[in-house]
C-alpha cells in the first residue's frame, strides 16, 4: 500500500514538473504575439522537428511561394509556345 502511494506521488512530482517548463511558458506568451509551432517528421530521426514561425514569417513565405508557382507557370508556357529544334539540322 506504501509503495502505491509513493509511485503515485512520485508520478504527480513528475507529470507537474514536465508541465512547467520554461519552454511551456515562453511558448504560452508567444503564442499571444501570434507564433504557431508545429511538429514535422525528421528524416533519419525517430524525432520530429519542431518549427516556430510568427505570423509575418508565414506570410511572407506563402508569398515567395505564389511568386515561385506564378514564375514555374510562365517559364513552362514559355517553353510549350517555342518550337522544337529539328534534329535533322
Amino acid at each position: 500500500m506504501n509503495t502505491l502511494k509513493l509511485l503515485a506521488a512520485a508520478s504527480v512530482i513528475f507529470v507537474m514538473g514536465c508541465a512547467q517548463t520554461p519552454a511551456d511558458e515562453s511558448a504560452s506568451v508567444a503564442n499571444a504575439e501570434g507564433v504557431v509551432c508545429t511538429r514535422s517528421p525528421e528524416m533519419g530521426s525517430r524525432l520530429d522537428r519542431r518549427t516556430c514561425t510568427t505570423r509575418a514569417e508565414r506570410a511572407e513565405a506563402a508569398r515567395i511561394t505564389k511568386e515561385e508557382v506564378i514564375n514555374r507557370q510562365r517559364v513552362d508556357s514559355v517553353k510549350d509556345s517555342m518550337p522544337m529544334p529539328s534534329a535533322g539540322n
